[in-house]
Protein backbone atom coordinates (compact mmCIF):
# COMPACT_ATOMS: atom_id res chain seq x y z
CA UNK A 1 0.00 0.00 0.00
CA UNK A 2 1.33 3.46 -0.89
CA UNK A 3 1.54 6.37 1.50
CA UNK A 4 -1.30 8.89 1.18
CA UNK A 5 -0.41 12.35 -0.11
CA UNK A 6 0.88 14.77 2.49
CA UNK A 7 2.79 12.28 4.64
CA UNK A 8 6.56 12.15 4.62
CA UNK A 9 8.21 9.48 2.56
CA UNK A 10 8.23 8.42 -1.05
CA UNK A 11 5.29 9.70 -3.06
CA UNK A 12 2.81 7.24 -4.45
CA UNK A 13 3.40 6.32 -8.09
CA UNK A 14 1.00 7.60 -10.74
CA UNK A 15 -1.98 5.51 -11.78
CA UNK A 16 -1.51 2.93 -14.49
CA UNK A 17 -2.58 5.04 -17.45
CA UNK A 18 -4.67 7.89 -18.70
CA UNK A 19 -6.03 10.43 -16.24
CA UNK A 20 -6.19 8.24 -13.13
CA UNK A 21 -9.15 7.25 -11.04
CA UNK A 22 -12.10 9.63 -11.27
CA UNK A 23 -14.29 9.55 -8.14
CA UNK A 24 -17.13 11.51 -9.76
CA UNK A 25 -17.25 9.13 -12.69
CA UNK A 26 -17.27 6.17 -10.31
CA UNK A 27 -20.31 7.63 -8.53
CA UNK A 28 -22.01 8.08 -11.89
CA UNK A 29 -21.23 4.45 -12.73
CA UNK A 30 -22.88 3.35 -9.50
CA UNK A 31 -25.90 5.50 -10.27
CA UNK A 32 -26.11 4.00 -13.75
CA UNK A 33 -26.22 0.49 -12.33
CA UNK A 34 -29.00 1.56 -9.99
CA UNK A 35 -31.06 3.45 -12.57
CA UNK A 36 -30.28 2.14 -16.07
CA UNK A 37 -33.45 0.36 -17.31
CA UNK A 38 -31.73 -2.83 -18.42
CA UNK A 39 -29.81 -3.04 -15.15
CA UNK A 40 -32.98 -2.60 -13.07
CA UNK A 41 -34.73 -5.35 -15.03
CA UNK A 42 -31.90 -7.88 -14.77
CA UNK A 43 -30.37 -7.10 -11.37
CA UNK A 44 -31.72 -10.16 -9.57
CA UNK A 45 -31.71 -12.84 -12.25
CA UNK A 46 -28.45 -14.29 -10.94
CA UNK A 47 -25.58 -13.34 -8.62
CA UNK A 48 -23.80 -11.20 -11.24
CA UNK A 49 -24.07 -8.08 -9.07
CA UNK A 50 -21.64 -9.65 -6.59
CA UNK A 51 -18.98 -9.98 -9.28
CA UNK A 52 -19.77 -6.50 -10.61
CA UNK A 53 -19.32 -4.97 -7.15
CA UNK A 54 -16.04 -6.81 -6.49
CA UNK A 55 -14.65 -5.94 -9.90
CA UNK A 56 -15.65 -2.29 -9.52
CA UNK A 57 -13.87 -2.16 -6.17
CA UNK A 58 -10.83 -3.77 -7.73
CA UNK A 59 -10.74 -1.17 -10.51
CA UNK A 60 -10.96 1.60 -7.89
CA UNK A 61 -7.92 0.23 -6.07
CA UNK A 62 -5.99 -0.39 -9.29
CA UNK A 63 -6.76 3.18 -10.36
CA UNK A 64 -5.17 4.34 -7.09
CA UNK A 65 -2.06 2.22 -7.75
CA UNK A 66 -2.93 -0.25 -4.96
CA UNK A 67 -2.13 -3.21 -7.15
CA UNK A 68 -2.09 -6.12 -4.69
CA UNK A 69 -5.34 -5.24 -2.97
CA UNK A 70 -6.96 -4.29 -6.28
CA UNK A 71 -5.86 -7.57 -7.79
CA UNK A 72 -7.23 -9.40 -4.76
CA UNK A 73 -10.70 -7.94 -5.30
CA UNK A 74 -10.52 -8.86 -8.98
CA UNK A 75 -9.55 -12.40 -7.96
CA UNK A 76 -12.59 -12.60 -5.69
CA UNK A 77 -14.71 -11.29 -8.56
CA UNK A 78 -13.36 -14.09 -10.77
CA UNK A 79 -14.33 -16.57 -8.05
CA UNK A 80 -17.88 -15.17 -8.14
CA UNK A 81 -18.21 -14.96 -11.92
CA UNK A 82 -15.45 -15.84 -14.34
CA UNK A 83 -15.55 -12.83 -16.68
CA UNK A 84 -13.47 -10.41 -14.50
CA UNK A 85 -10.32 -12.32 -15.48
CA UNK A 86 -10.57 -10.34 -18.73
CA UNK A 87 -9.23 -7.29 -16.84
CA UNK A 88 -5.69 -8.60 -17.05
CA UNK A 89 -5.63 -8.43 -20.84
CA UNK A 90 -5.95 -4.62 -20.87
CA UNK A 91 -3.37 -4.37 -18.06
CA UNK A 92 -0.95 -6.40 -20.20
CA UNK A 93 -1.65 -4.01 -23.09
CA UNK A 94 -0.64 -1.11 -20.84
CA UNK A 95 2.62 -2.91 -20.07
CA UNK A 96 3.22 -3.33 -23.80
CA UNK A 97 2.51 0.36 -24.27
CA UNK A 98 5.28 1.23 -21.83
CA UNK A 99 7.65 -1.20 -23.53
CA UNK A 100 7.10 0.61 -26.83
CA UNK A 101 8.12 3.88 -25.20
CA UNK A 102 4.68 5.51 -25.19
CA UNK A 103 3.25 7.44 -22.28
CA UNK A 104 0.46 6.16 -20.07
CA UNK A 105 1.76 2.62 -19.71
CA UNK A 106 2.06 0.29 -16.75
CA UNK A 107 5.19 -1.15 -15.16
CA UNK A 108 5.55 -4.95 -15.47
CA UNK A 109 6.10 -5.31 -11.72
CA UNK A 110 2.77 -3.58 -11.07
CA UNK A 111 1.00 -6.09 -13.30
CA UNK A 112 2.72 -8.91 -11.44
CA UNK A 113 1.57 -7.46 -8.12
CA UNK A 114 -2.01 -7.34 -9.36
CA UNK A 115 -1.80 -10.88 -10.74
CA UNK A 116 -0.31 -12.13 -7.47
CA UNK A 117 -3.08 -10.56 -5.42
CA UNK A 118 -5.72 -11.99 -7.74
CA UNK A 119 -4.21 -15.49 -7.71
CA UNK A 120 -3.97 -15.52 -3.92
CA UNK A 121 -7.56 -14.37 -3.41
CA UNK A 122 -8.95 -16.73 -6.06
CA UNK A 123 -7.02 -19.67 -4.61
CA UNK A 124 -8.19 -18.91 -1.08
CA UNK A 125 -11.79 -19.30 -2.22
CA UNK A 126 -11.34 -22.16 -4.71
CA UNK A 127 -8.72 -24.46 -3.23
CA UNK A 128 -10.86 -25.67 -0.29
CA UNK A 129 -13.67 -26.59 -2.69
CA UNK A 130 -11.24 -28.16 -5.16
CA UNK A 131 -9.76 -30.34 -2.41
CA UNK A 132 -13.11 -31.30 -0.89
CA UNK A 133 -15.04 -31.92 -4.14
CA UNK A 134 -12.79 -31.87 -7.22
CA UNK A 135 -15.41 -33.24 -9.62
CA UNK A 136 -18.01 -30.73 -8.49
CA UNK A 137 -15.48 -27.91 -8.69
CA UNK A 138 -14.59 -28.86 -12.27
CA UNK A 139 -18.23 -29.02 -13.39
CA UNK A 140 -18.29 -25.34 -14.36
CA UNK A 141 -15.34 -25.70 -16.70
CA UNK A 142 -16.63 -28.94 -18.19
CA UNK A 143 -20.10 -27.52 -18.74
CA UNK A 144 -18.71 -24.32 -20.27
CA UNK A 145 -16.69 -26.33 -22.78
CA UNK A 146 -19.43 -28.78 -23.71
CA UNK A 147 -22.52 -26.58 -23.81
CA UNK A 148 -23.77 -25.42 -27.19
CA UNK A 149 -24.67 -21.95 -28.45
CA UNK A 150 -27.38 -20.48 -26.28
CA UNK A 151 -30.00 -17.76 -26.61
CA UNK A 152 -28.63 -14.27 -27.08
CA UNK A 153 -25.55 -15.33 -29.00
CA UNK A 154 -24.91 -14.44 -32.62
CA UNK A 155 -24.43 -18.15 -33.36
CA UNK A 156 -27.98 -18.94 -32.23
CA UNK A 157 -29.37 -16.35 -34.63
CA UNK A 158 -27.19 -17.54 -37.51
CA UNK A 159 -28.25 -21.13 -36.87
CA UNK A 160 -31.89 -20.06 -37.03
CA UNK A 161 -31.28 -18.78 -40.56
CA UNK A 162 -29.31 -21.87 -41.55
CA UNK A 163 -25.97 -20.03 -41.69
CA UNK A 164 -24.18 -21.76 -38.82
CA UNK A 165 -24.32 -25.24 -37.29
CA UNK A 166 -24.62 -24.85 -33.54
CA UNK A 167 -24.87 -28.62 -33.20
CA UNK A 168 -21.13 -28.83 -33.85
CA UNK A 169 -19.75 -27.83 -30.44
CA UNK A 170 -16.16 -27.86 -31.62
CA UNK A 171 -17.06 -25.42 -34.38
CA UNK A 172 -18.86 -23.16 -31.90
CA UNK A 173 -15.91 -23.17 -29.48
CA UNK A 174 -13.40 -22.55 -32.27
CA UNK A 175 -15.44 -19.72 -33.77
CA UNK A 176 -15.80 -18.06 -30.38
CA UNK A 177 -12.11 -18.38 -29.55
CA UNK A 178 -10.87 -17.14 -32.92
CA UNK A 179 -13.28 -14.21 -33.12
CA UNK A 180 -12.50 -13.12 -29.55
CA UNK A 181 -8.77 -13.37 -30.21
CA UNK A 182 -9.16 -11.20 -33.33
CA UNK A 183 -11.18 -8.61 -31.41
CA UNK A 184 -8.66 -8.55 -28.56
CA UNK A 185 -5.81 -8.10 -31.04
CA UNK A 186 -7.58 -5.04 -32.46
CA UNK A 187 -8.21 -3.63 -28.97
CA UNK A 188 -4.57 -4.24 -28.06
CA UNK A 189 -3.45 -2.32 -31.13
CA UNK A 190 -5.68 0.58 -30.10
CA UNK A 191 -4.29 0.50 -26.58
CA UNK A 192 -0.65 0.35 -27.62
CA UNK A 193 -0.60 2.74 -30.56
CA UNK A 194 -3.18 5.37 -29.59
CA UNK A 195 -1.55 8.80 -29.52
CA UNK A 196 -3.35 9.75 -26.30
CA UNK A 197 -3.11 7.27 -23.41
CA UNK A 198 -6.37 5.31 -23.18
CA UNK A 199 -7.93 4.93 -19.76
CA UNK A 200 -7.72 1.35 -18.46
CA UNK A 201 -11.50 1.27 -18.00
CA UNK A 202 -11.94 1.95 -21.71
CA UNK A 203 -9.88 -1.07 -22.66
CA UNK A 204 -11.66 -3.23 -20.08
CA UNK A 205 -15.06 -2.15 -21.44
CA UNK A 206 -14.03 -2.97 -25.01
CA UNK A 207 -12.67 -6.40 -24.05
CA UNK A 208 -15.73 -7.38 -22.00
CA UNK A 209 -18.02 -6.20 -24.81
CA UNK A 210 -15.97 -8.22 -27.33
CA UNK A 211 -16.28 -11.26 -25.07
CA UNK A 212 -20.08 -10.99 -25.03
CA UNK A 213 -20.38 -10.32 -28.74
CA UNK A 214 -18.30 -13.39 -29.62
CA UNK A 215 -19.40 -15.70 -26.80
CA UNK A 216 -21.79 -18.62 -27.25
CA UNK A 217 -23.81 -17.54 -24.20
CA UNK A 218 -25.20 -14.03 -23.67
CA UNK A 219 -27.75 -14.08 -20.86
CA UNK A 220 -29.92 -10.98 -20.24
CA UNK A 221 -28.23 -10.15 -16.91
CA UNK A 222 -24.81 -9.90 -18.55
CA UNK A 223 -25.70 -6.29 -19.30
CA UNK A 224 -24.80 -5.68 -15.64
CA UNK A 225 -21.18 -6.40 -16.51
CA UNK A 226 -21.11 -3.52 -18.96
CA UNK A 227 -23.18 -0.71 -17.45
CA UNK A 228 -20.63 0.57 -14.89
CA UNK A 229 -17.77 0.02 -17.32
CA UNK A 230 -19.61 2.01 -20.00
CA UNK A 231 -19.84 5.02 -17.69
CA UNK A 232 -16.22 4.70 -16.56
CA UNK A 233 -15.16 4.44 -20.21
CA UNK A 234 -17.32 7.38 -21.31
CA UNK A 235 -15.71 9.29 -24.22
CA UNK A 236 -14.35 12.70 -23.22
CA UNK A 237 -13.40 14.13 -26.61
CA UNK A 238 -16.72 13.78 -28.48
CA UNK A 239 -19.08 16.09 -26.62
CA UNK A 240 -22.29 14.96 -24.98
CA UNK A 241 -24.64 13.79 -27.70
CA UNK A 242 -22.84 11.05 -29.71
CA UNK A 243 -22.00 8.84 -26.71
CA UNK A 244 -25.26 9.68 -24.94
CA UNK A 245 -27.27 8.69 -28.00
CA UNK A 246 -25.27 5.47 -28.33
CA UNK A 247 -25.84 4.67 -24.65
CA UNK A 248 -29.60 5.35 -24.85
CA UNK A 249 -29.97 3.21 -27.97
CA UNK A 250 -28.04 0.41 -26.31
CA UNK A 251 -30.22 0.54 -23.20
CA UNK A 252 -33.35 0.60 -25.34
CA UNK A 253 -32.15 -2.45 -27.28
CA UNK A 254 -31.24 -4.32 -24.08
CA UNK A 255 -34.63 -3.51 -22.56
CA UNK A 256 -36.45 -4.69 -25.67
CA UNK A 257 -34.38 -7.86 -25.67
CA UNK A 258 -35.20 -8.51 -22.01
CA UNK A 259 -38.91 -8.68 -22.79
CA UNK A 260 -38.35 -10.39 -26.14
CA UNK A 261 -36.34 -13.34 -24.82
CA UNK A 262 -39.07 -14.39 -22.39
CA UNK A 263 -41.68 -14.12 -25.11
CA UNK A 264 -39.47 -16.20 -27.39
CA UNK A 265 -39.00 -18.86 -24.72
CA UNK A 266 -42.77 -18.91 -24.23
CA UNK A 267 -43.21 -19.41 -27.97
CA UNK A 268 -40.72 -22.29 -27.97
CA UNK A 269 -42.38 -23.93 -24.98
CA UNK A 270 -45.78 -23.87 -26.60
CA UNK A 271 -44.28 -25.07 -29.88
CA UNK A 272 -42.73 -28.05 -28.09
CA UNK A 273 -46.17 -28.87 -26.69
CA UNK A 274 -47.76 -28.56 -30.13
CA UNK A 275 -50.03 -25.73 -29.03
CA UNK A 276 -48.31 -22.70 -30.52
CA UNK A 277 -50.21 -20.15 -32.54
CA UNK A 278 -49.15 -16.94 -34.30
CA UNK A 279 -50.24 -14.83 -31.33
CA UNK A 280 -48.46 -16.90 -28.67
CA UNK A 281 -45.04 -15.58 -27.70
CA UNK A 282 -42.41 -14.21 -30.06
CA UNK A 283 -41.37 -16.32 -33.04
CA UNK A 284 -37.77 -16.59 -34.16
CA UNK A 285 -38.00 -13.86 -36.80
CA UNK A 286 -39.01 -11.22 -34.28
CA UNK A 287 -36.58 -12.50 -31.68
CA UNK A 288 -33.67 -12.41 -34.13
CA UNK A 289 -34.34 -8.73 -34.86
CA UNK A 290 -34.16 -7.89 -31.16
CA UNK A 291 -31.02 -9.97 -30.70
CA UNK A 292 -29.23 -8.37 -33.64
CA UNK A 293 -30.32 -4.90 -32.53
CA UNK A 294 -28.79 -5.62 -29.14
CA UNK A 295 -25.46 -6.54 -30.74
CA UNK A 296 -25.52 -3.60 -33.15
CA UNK A 297 -26.26 -1.07 -30.41
CA UNK A 298 -23.40 -2.37 -28.27
CA UNK A 299 -21.09 -2.18 -31.27
CA UNK A 300 -22.13 1.46 -31.72
CA UNK A 301 -21.18 2.27 -28.14
CA UNK A 302 -17.89 0.39 -28.58
CA UNK A 303 -17.18 2.46 -31.69
CA UNK A 304 -17.60 5.66 -29.65
CA UNK A 305 -15.18 4.44 -26.98
CA UNK A 306 -12.65 3.22 -29.54
CA UNK A 307 -12.84 6.50 -31.45
CA UNK A 308 -12.28 8.40 -28.22
CA UNK A 309 -9.17 6.30 -27.53
CA UNK A 310 -7.78 7.13 -30.95
CA UNK A 311 -8.52 10.86 -30.91
CA UNK A 312 -5.65 13.15 -30.00
CA UNK A 313 -7.81 16.14 -29.08
CA UNK A 314 -8.48 17.45 -25.61
CA UNK A 315 -11.57 16.87 -23.50
CA UNK A 316 -14.54 18.87 -24.75
CA UNK A 317 -17.79 19.86 -23.08
CA UNK A 318 -19.88 16.95 -21.94
CA UNK A 319 -19.80 14.30 -19.24
CA UNK A 320 -16.40 14.58 -17.55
Amino acid sequence: MHRPPGRPGRAAPPPAAGEGFDRRRALLAGGAVALAPAAVLTAYINWDLLAVALLSGGLVLLGRARYRSGGALVGLAVAAKFYPFLVFGPLLVLVLRRWTGRDGGMAPQDLLRALGGAAAAWAAVNLPVLIAAPEGWATFFTFSRERGADWGSLYYVLDGYGLFDTGDHDLVNTAGTVSLAAACALIAAIGVFARRPPRPEQLVFLVVAAFLLTNKVWSPQFVLWLVPLAVLAWPRTMGTWPPLLAFVLWQAAETAYFFGIWQHLMHMTWAAEGAVGPEQGLAFAGYSVLSLARSASLLGLCACVAADCLRSGKTVAGLR
